[in-house]
């Protein structure tokens, strides 16, 4: 996270996995959710690893989570 956004954090839980032995292009894919205590705030994009980022109540998130886990 602090590499693609700039905000460093410390590891809480694992929320969520994933596992598609077959996805995109015939290739397995792994998705991991986990929960994050931020420790600074200031977001600093590098635009070479993300477009875009920014802060969410977590209840939104959760409502796109719900889709991902399935």
């Amino acid at each position: 996270m602090w590499e693609e956004t700039g905000i460093k954090a410390e590891f809480q839980s694992m929320i969520a996995f994933r596992e598609k032995l077959v996805y995109r292009w015939n290739q397995p894919d792994i998705y991991f959710v986990a929960l994050l205590k931020p420790l600074t705030f200031d977001i600093k994009l590098d635009p070479n690893e993300i477009g875009d980022a920014k802060w969410m109540k977590i209840v939104k998130n959760m409502f796109y989570m719900r889709f991902l886990i399935l």
